[in-house]
C-alpha cells in the first residue's frame, strides 16, 4: 500500500509539473527565465541585388510612405497627403485606379480581400474595417492603449477568428496583443526583454518591436532593437520560444544616460547615440522561399544632424524556418531612413526602399542566391 501510495504522489507531482509548464509558457508570462534555444550558422547564402522599381507618383502624393502593403503584384501604400490607400502596379510602376480614403492614418494595414481592409490607427488607439466605399465597416478596440509605429507590414495579422499585432502598449512594457474578432476579448502578451526594464536606450526607434507573420505554421516572430534575440509565438498554444540568434559582429548596446540638462542636447545625444550604436530593424518572412530576413542597422555616425532622410547602413541575415543563420549581406545603396515601414517580400526578394526625389519612390529588389565562393 506505501508503495502504492508513492507512486499515487509521483503521478500527482509530475501532473502538477506539467500544469505549471504550461503556465509558465502561456501568453501572459515572460521570456527571460526561458533558455534560449541555440540556432546553427553557415554561410550559404547572400542576397543579390537584380532590380530597381520606380513607383510614379503625382504632384497629390507623397513617396514618404507610413506604410505598405504587397500582394499579387500590387503595391498597396498609404498617401498621408491624400489621406487615402493607393494602389501601384508593381511591375509597372503606374498608379492604379481606386483608393481608400481614411479619416485616420493607418500605420500599418492589411487588405482582406479586394474590397476591403484592416488599418492600425494608433492615434485613435482603434483597429478598423473599411470597405471599398471608404466606409468603416467594423471597429476592433485594441485592449490597451498603443503608443509607438508597428515594425511589421500587414497588421493586424490575420489568422482566422483571431487578430494578432505587435507595438507598445503604454508603459507596461507588453508587445503584442491577440484580440478575438467576434467577442472582441483581448489576450497579452510578448513582454520585452528584461534589458529594456534594467536599462535606456532612448526612445521610439531604439524601443519599437519588429515582427513578422508566418502563415503556415501560425507563429509570430518578434525581435527588439537592443535585443539580439527572436521571440516566436504559436498563436494556436499561446507559448513563446525564444531563439538567441545574433547578427556576427553583434555587440551588446550600451545603455544611455537619461540624465541630460538641456532639452536640445538631449535629443540630440539620443539621435547621435542611435545612429553609432548597431540595433536590429525588421524581421520578415518570405512566404515564397520558406525564409526569413532580419535586418540590421549598422553604426552609421551623423553628428549633430537631428534630422535626415538618409538612412543607417544596413546588413540582412537571411534565416531559415528554423531560424538558423544561413548568411549575412551589407546592403551597399543608401535607403531611406522610412524602410523600416516600407520593407516587403515579393515574389522576386527582398525589396528595400532607397533614397529617391519627391517624384517617386524607388525600391531595390534582393534576391537570396547560393553565396559565390572567391
Amino acid at each position: 500500500m506505501k508503495s502504492k501510495s508513492l507512486i499515487m504522489a509521483g503521478i500527482a507531482i509530475c501532473v502538477l509539473l506539467l500544469i505549471m509548464t504550461s503556465v509558465l509558457a502561456g501568453c501572459s508570462t515572460g521570456t527571460d527565465n526561458i533558455p534560449a534555444r541555440q540556432v546553427s550558422r553557415s554561410d550559404s547564402l547572400e542576397l543579390v541585388k537584380e532590380n530597381t522599381v520606380r513607383i510614379e507618383l503625382d504632384g497629390h502624393t507623397t513617396p514618404w510612405f507610413s506604410s505598405v502593403y504587397y500582394k499579387n503584384d500590387t503595391l498597396y501604400y498609404h498617401n498621408s497627403l491624400g489621406g487615402r490607400i493607393e494602389m501601384s502596379d508593381w511591375e509597372t510602376g503606374k498608379k492604379l485606379p481606386g483608393y481608400i480614403r481614411t479619416k485616420e492614418k493607418p500605420y500599418s494595414f492589411n487588405p482582406v480581400s479586394g474590397d476591403s481592409v484592416y488599418i492600425m490607427a494608433l492615434d485613435e488607439e482603434l483597429i478598423l474595417l473599411y470597405n471599398a466605399s471608404s466606409t468603416v465597416t467594423d471597429t476592433v478596440l485594441p485592449g490597451k492603449p498603443v503608443s509607438i509605429m508597428p515594425g511589421g507590414q500587414g497588421q493586424p495579422y490575420i489568422a482566422g477568428d483571431k487578430l494578432i499585432y505587435v507595438t507598445t502598449s503604454g508603459d507596461e512594457y507588453m508587445a503584442g496583443a491577440v484580440i478575438n474578432r467576434r467577442t472582441g476579448a483581448a489576450e497579452f502578451c510578448l513582454p520585452y526583454p528584461e534589458i529594456y526594464k534594467k536599462y535606456y536606450y532612448g526612445d521610439l526607434l531604439p524601443h519599437i518591436p519588429y515582427s513578422a507573420f508566418n502563415p503556415s505554421q501560425r507563429q509570430i516572430v518578434v525581435g527588439f532593437p537592443a535585443d539580439r534575440h527572436l521571440y516566436v509565438l504559436d498563436i494556436d498554444s499561446m507559448s513563446t520560444e525564444t531563439y538567441d540568434v545574433p547578427y556576427s559582429e553583434w555587440k551588446d548596446l550600451r545603455p544611455l544616460s537619461r540624465i541630460h540638462s538641456d532639452l536640445v542636447v538631449k535629443e540630440q545625444k539620443k539621435m547621435d547615440y542611435f545612429r553609432e550604436s548597431m540595433t536590429y530593424a525588421n524581421i520578415l518572412y518570405d512566404g515564397y522561399r520558406n525564409i526569413y530576413y532580419r535586418i540590421v542597422e549598422l553604426p552609421t555616425p551623423m553628428p549633430g544632424t537631428l534630422l535626415s532622410l538618409k538612412g543607417k547602413k544596413l546588413a540582412v541575415m537571411i534565416l531559415d524556418d528554423g531560424f538558423n543563420i544561413l548568411g549575412e549581406t551589407i546592403i551597399e545603396d543608401e535607403t531611406v531612413n522610412t524602410f523600416r515601414y516600407t520593407a516587403f517580400v515579393s515574389e522576386e526578394g527582398l525589396n528595400i526602399q532607397l533614397i529617391s526625389s519627391e517624384d517617386e519612390a524607388v525600391f531595390a529588389t534582393y534576391r537570396p542566391e547560393p553565396k559565390q565562393r572567391p
